[in-house]
């Protein structure tokens, strides 16, 4: 196990509601308030210097799906920052795709819009209720005198109508998306890849820029023709403060809770239990690992529809060493959930990003991730912090686990896990790429020393090994 830090003081914070603009009839599941636009808070978060006169802040305003964990911490990463931008996180779904029961604050500067028929995996049928809520979006935009926009996404309508309000009244606007270079050249086929090639081209040349996560998300941007000058990084990840703070005592709780052998070592899991995640294949490489490694066992983090028959699919001599935790909600357990394992295995068929990647770096764990992770492009360098592997093949997934969990480089491929993170984070600092593209777009004066323009594709070296030493 990793050493334990001390833990951090924790500044006060002021909690408000989440502000809430839906449709009638819509429930706001967070909180009881349901605010009108006329209502609309707006924060004084700009500082004595904003307020005694100098040059105000620039409003930016990140159009969500939904809150995660994630875009709270990249929120307030990017606050911290950049003083001179006010930056807002307007949200156009109720609910995500995991139960996070997050505590919304006054520092994220929440604004929800949502019809309860909108927001539908299938844009036509969604189409008209997205129309609205774009309507609503926009005004709010107006109200606000926003200056640039970042779309998180760019598939419906409510995308589309904003970057077309945009165009017309001279607003940035970028696309920021976890897309990636290889899980697009392995599901993308035929009709839907001609389909699929006009519109993103379409879309990212009416983009002021584009953000992608990384260096396969840079790719991606590239092969849909946007040029090198329009691409400004800004990765998400989660509290890394937190993840290093851990204490061994918060470790030891979490083992117990889990009733968890501290002695052994752990391949960890974190994710729904659905299809496209191949924990199937993680199970079925286990069961070919485990006589070989009859001091490691399996930890499977998350909820979904096929967790009873993944739990069938474990031989019975097997399943006292395979463990299911359910859906850890609270941040500082998953935090401690990590510590509690050594390699983490992420074998989705797709996964455009997989910040669990980060949350493993973070923790100090080997890495191994079928080769469509978008992560793993940055965040494993091959038989220095993990492997990754064919995907769909439990044959490589198999090969993959049997060298990571090798006595011999376990201990060092954990170790250099924080190596390859650091180098990545200086590297796609979400800070300098949202100043690059607000300094692009003239939205903030250029200081005497600016930072690097947005990096190629890939980094000038890998980390050295010695370097985790």
């Amino acid at each position: 196990m990793n050493g334990a830090h001390p833990a951090p003081a924790v500044a006060p914070s002021f909690r408000a509601p989440l502000t809430s603009f839906s449709s009638p009839g819509a429930v706001d599941h967070h909180h009881d308030l349901t605010m009108t636009a006329a209502a609309l808070p707006v924060f004084d978060l700009s500082g004595p210097a904003a307020r005694q006169g100098a040059r105000a802040p620039v409003p930016v305003a990140f159009i969500h799906l939904n809150t995660t964990p994630y875009w709270q911490s990249l929120h307030r990463d990017l606050a911290r920052a950049l003083p001179e931008v006010e930056l807002w996180n307007l949200y156009t779904r109720s609910e995500g795709d995991q139960p996070w029961e997050l505590q919304q604050e006054a520092d994220v500067r929440p604004v929800r819009f949502f019809h309860p028929k909108g927001g539908s995996p299938r844009m036509l049928k969604a189409a008209p209720y997205d129309f609205i809520t774009a309507a609503r979006i926009i005004r709010w935009l107006r109200d606000h005198r926003v200056k640039a926009v970042v779309l998180f996404g760019y598939n419906d309508v409510i995308r589309l109508r904003l970057l077309v309000w945009c165009r017309l009244h001279a607003v940035a606007c970028f696309v920021a998306s976890d897309s990636n270079i290889r899980d697009d050249i392995e599901h993308v086929r035929r009709l839907k890849r001609i389909v699929k090639n006009a519109y993103v081209r379409a879309f990212a040349g009416a983009v002021t820029g584009a953000m992608p996560f990384g260096s396969t998300g840079i790719a991606y941007f590239r092969r849909y023709g946007v040029a090198r000058h329009r691409i400004f990084p800004l990765p998400p990840g989660p509290d890394y403060d937190r993840f290093a703070n851990i204490t061994r005592e918060q470790i030891d709780a979490k083992l117990a809770a889990l009733r968890l052998d501290p002695a052994r070592k752990r391949l960890l899991y974190v994710g729904r239990l659905v299809d496209r995640k191949r924990v199937d294949l993680l199970i079925d490489a286990f069961v070919h690992l485990a006589s070989d490694r009859p001091n490691w066992d399996l930890l499977i983090v998350g909820n979904g529809p096929e967790r009873d028959a993944l739990i069938a699919r474990i031989p019975t001599h097997l399943r006292p060493r395979a463990t299911f935790a359910g859906f850890v909600n609270d941040p500082v357990d998953i935090a401690c959930v990590y510590r509690c394992a050594n390699a983490l295995v992420l074998p989705s068929s797709y996964e455009p990003w997989g910040l669990v990647v980060n949350e493993a770096a973070a923790s100090g764990l080997a890495i191994v991730t079928s080769d469509v992770v978008g992560a793993s492009g940055d965040l494993v360098i091959e038989g220095f912090n993990g492997r990754t592997f064919k995907s769909g093949s439990v044959d490589a997934l198999h090969a993959a686990l049997v060298e990571v969990t090798h006595p011999d480089r376990i201990v060092r491929m954990q170790t250099a896990s924080g190596v390859v993170l650091a180098a990545f984070r200086e590297r796609f600092d979400p800070a300098r790429g949202l100043r690059n593209a607000l300094l692009a777009s003239h939205l903030l004066e250029r200081a005497a020393a600016d930072p690097a323009p947005a990096p190629d594709a890939r980094p000038a070296r890998a980390p050295d090994p010695s370097d985790a030493f």
